[in-house]
């Protein structure tokens, strides 16, 4: 159950999300990125132009790199704390470039459904905007934001998927299956997609329907609806 392509509703739903923590946060600047298998443009207010454009250069140098943020598993991150973990050089010449768009602070939240990260928004403080607040303050918006975030209709394929394998048990091949049975494929067509028997598709379903408690095919598609 790939996640879907970005819809409007996500979006707008995002934009509310960037407006809150602009208010929250007093700061100027603030931007959406998707994670993951999440595909659409970044989400941005207040950002100056070329910002985005200009960054890959820098990546590396990044004190709040992504690749860095989500090995360690970070949920909330602060430039002024992070910059401490990368060598002088590098952070010196990250400033430099957010000195080129007046940034003086910046404060991420990541957001996950489960294991798999799908979201992140960077809060942008510029010189005359207010300090950042205290730790507890990032903490709470961070919990709404997660909260509110995870219920983006592009994500319910990975809802639905995570809520099958864990509360059902489904097994990831199962949930492949699952997925070929919802789009209405015959077993010969789903062995075809997923390189296997017939009867071991036949098989497949048949655990499906223990584990979700149906004796058919629409019925698993009433379970799915009912997530």
């Amino acid at each position: 159950m790939p996640l879907s392509t970005v819809d409007a509703v996500s979006t707008t739903l995002v934009n509310d999300a960037l407006i809150f923590v602009r208010a929250s946060l007093e700061c100027s600047g603030v931007a959406f990125t998707w994670l993951g298998s999440a595909s659409g443009d970044p989400i941005k207010s207040g950002v100056g132009q070329g910002m985005f454009e200009d960054y890959p250069p820098y990546q590396q140098d990044d004190p709040l790199n992504i690749e860095r943020l989500l090995l360690n598993r970070k949920t909330i991150a602060s430039l002024v704390i992070e910059r401490a973990g990368v060598p002088t050089d590098s952070h010196i010449r990250y400033d430099r470039y957010l000195h080129k768009y007046a940034v003086v602070d910046e404060v991420d939240f990541i957001f996950r459904l489960g294991d798999q990260p799908f979201g992140l928004i960077a809060a942008l403080r510029r010189e005359n905007d207010p300090m950042f607040s205290s730790l507890n303050k990032f903490e709470a918006l961070q919990r709404y934001l997660q909260s509110s975030l995870s219920r983006l209709p592009c994500l319910r394929p990975v809802v639905v998927k995570a809520r099958l394998g864990q509360q059902y048990g489904l097994t990831s091949r199962e949930l492949a299956v699952t997925e070929l049975i919802l789009e209405g494929a015959p077993n010969k067509a789903i062995a075809q997609a997923l390189n296997i028997e017939a009867a071991t598709v036949k098989t497949h379903t048949l655990h499906i329907f223990a584990k979700l408690n149906v004796k058919t095919r629409a019925a698993v598609g009433a379970v799915v609806a009912a997530i």
